[in-house]
């Protein structure tokens, strides 16, 4: 049985989505989790790696830029990012707890892959951060093998959604969270690029949760986890430049507030979007005919177009993230349970909705 949230009935858009509705529908794109538990139902972390595309990882350049919903949280290498206008390497997401071990083993990992290039021109790794800690024990830290581990399972296709990877102790609206994405085709004259969307959720609470088709949202869990945060990361082969990609990141927050989020003040809300589309052979500057231009097509600009669809993607990954997560168990009697299990209901859409 499907814990997606299109084949609920939960979704309806003007945009069609890829083949797997995943940020991999981008071409070249790979995801791998890894997850990290002390032992059974004590505590529960992990990692998670987004690879672009490109066979030397630690030599390709895309255009990116970055947008802050609100700041409590922390992505490794956005300002460099946001300076220079371009991302070299994978994206990792973890608990808080873990990212200065994840970062340093992600730097180890780059210099055994490729030192020269990486002596040469020192990457940055982005590694952004929601934090763990309901679910999780303050002394579990995710090092080399939980990176390595998710490394290894870099894949093409269907992403794994929930509590996997990085999502392993997230929450949602006081339900259990973690990892969601979707994707969405977009066309104009020039043609059909595809906008995906990757999620690590663990905001909200149960008060803020605003359901599609307009019903009420139910009674809350127990669980009192603290505000949280979102990292969230647009993949698109669209060809952008550094200042759209950032305005392109700002519409993650719209895709949020569609689900309820409100952006509490302990909780960081933190988007990155890269374009994939090709840069000249010195990795610096792409040919600027072909890169879209901020005019009209018809009666909406090209870049509305991308933004509807980023906001869109967004907000159905939440939704998967929320579906997708199974109840889970922490330390000191802490639970997370899944909406699917608290609300079986409503995890489906109403009939006059599906039909």
């Amino acid at each position: 049985m499907s814990r997606r949230a299109r084949e609920r009935g939960w979704m309806r858009t003007i945009h069609p989505s890829g083949a797997h509705n995943a940020v991999t529908d981008v071409p070249g794109v790979r995801v791998g989790h890894a997850g990290l538990v002390a032992s059974e139902g004590e505590a529960h972390t992990g990692v998670t790696v987004l690879d672009l595309p490109g066979r030397d990882r630690w030599r390709c350049r895309y255009f990116a830029g970055s947008a802050v919903v609100n700041g409590f949280g922390l992505m490794t290498g956005r300002d460099a990012v946001d300076s220079q206008g371009m991302i070299t390497g994978p994206i990792v997401l973890t608990g808080t707890r873990s990212v200065g071990a994840v970062y340093d083993a992600v730097v180890a990992r780059s210099l055994a892959e490729d030192r020269e290039a990486v002596a040469n021109d020192l990457p940055l790794p982005v590694v952004g951060e929601c934090d763990d800690g309901y679910l999780s024990s303050p002394d579990l830290v995710c090092g080399p093998e939980t990176v390595e581990a998710a490394f290894q399972a870099l894949g093409s296709g269907p992403v794994d959604e929930g509590g996997v990877g990085a999502g392993a102790g997230m929450h949602l609206f006081g339900y259990k969270g973690g990892i969601g994405t979707a994707s969405r085709l977009v066309s104009w004259d020039a043609g059909t690029c595809i906008v995906g969307v990757l999620l690590l959720t663990n905001f909200g609470r149960p008060e803020d949760l605003r359901l599609p088709w307009g019903l009420s949202a139910p009674p809350g869990p127990d669980a009192d986890p603290r505000p949280g945060s979102c990292i969230g990361v647009v993949v698109t082969d669209a060809p952008l430049h550094p200042h759209q990609l950032q305005r392109v990141a700002a519409r993650v927050g719209f895709g949020l507030a569609r689900t309820g989020s409100i952006g509490r003040s302990g909780s960081g809300e933190l988007a990155l979007a890269v374009s994939t589309h090709s840069l000249d052979d010195s990795g610096c500057a792409p040919a600027p005919a072909g890169f879209v231009a901020d005019r009209p097509l018809g009666r909406a600009p090209v870049m509305d177009l991308l933004y509807g669809a980023t906001v869109d993607a967004t907000e159905e990954a939440v939704w998967n993230a929320l579906l997708a997560a199974q109840t889970r168990e922490g330390p000191q009697g802490r639970r997370l349970v899944a909406f699917s299990d608290r609300h079986p209901d409503l995890a489906w859409a109403p009939e006059w909705v599906r039909g």
